[in-house]
């Protein structure tokens, strides 16, 4: 995953997936997928951050657990199908 490395180790890395989690926006379902929302960031490289990660997590396809629906994580405001 281009530009994941995270400074001071993996517990930076757990502090942030909490912050990251922890700012979601209602999720929705649309043309057969769970879209879920996270918001931006108070820093623009953590929202960068979780762009990329919203990007790789949409190329594997997960399908959420028992349903058909495809999971779709997005920066609300960004299109993280192309991120920079």
């Amino acid at each position: 995953m281009r530009g994941l490395r995270i400074a001071n180790g993996e517990l930076r890395g757990r502090t942030l997936m909490r912050t990251f989690v922890a700012t979601s926006d209602d999720i929705e379902v649309k043309d057969g997928k769970l879209v879920a929302p996270l918001d931006q960031q108070s820093a623009r490289h953590r929202t960068c951050l979780l762009a990329d990660l919203c990007a790789e997590l949409n190329r594997l396809r997960t399908k959420f657990p028992g349903s058909n629906l495809l999971l779709q994580f997005r920066v609300s405001g960004l299109d993280v199908s192309r991120t920079r």
